[in-house]
């Protein structure tokens, strides 16, 4: 079982009050983040999404919401971003324990065009943190508006 509780105590994992995803809390976060940070958009998974999409929209969080599909197709380019940022030597994650541990316990599949996805059946543990890092990597190197590269940081 991962040690959740001490990723929590050492500031690596916020968990929502109550036993349910707090939608309200989560966007609230985000909003502060934005403030923190130079964040324009984030990659969100479609499940769920228009229960975070209203709580953005409730607590004012001006941001662009990029769909990032999971299968094959939208996982593929995001892991091969992923993968140029770390052997370019562009991509540091502070040593953060959470995501390393989600890191080993992600398992790669192919399909028979050699596109590639994390399968979540095959994990050994959660890989949420890596997922939502390849996401976002993927995010950066393909977001566009205008106004040149992107940078990508493990908040």
């Amino acid at each position: 079982k991962a040690p959740y509780q001490q990723s929590v105590k050492e500031g690596l994992l916020l968990t929502t009050p109550g036993k349910t995803i707090a939608y309200d809390f989560i966007a609230l976060r985000i909003g502060e983040l934005t403030k923190e940070h130079k964040i324009e958009a984030v990659a969100f998974d479609q499940w769920h999404f228009d229960e975070m999409e209203k709580a953005l929209n409730d607590v004012d969080v001006n941001l662009s919401c990029v769909k990032h599909q999971q299968g094959f197709i939208g996982m593929n380019p995001a892991i091969e971003a992923t993968e140029e940022e770390i052997n370019n030597s562009r991509l540091r994650h502070g040593g953060n324990a959470l995501l390393t541990r989600s890191v080993f316990n992600v398992k790669v599949i192919s399909n028979t065009q050699k596109l590639r996805m994390f399968d979540k059946q095959k994990a050994t543990g959660r890989i949420d943190p890596a997922t939502a890092l390849v996401m976002a990597v993927g995010l950066a190197k393909s977001y566009d508006q205008g106004q040149g590269s992107y940078a990508c940081t493990v908040i």
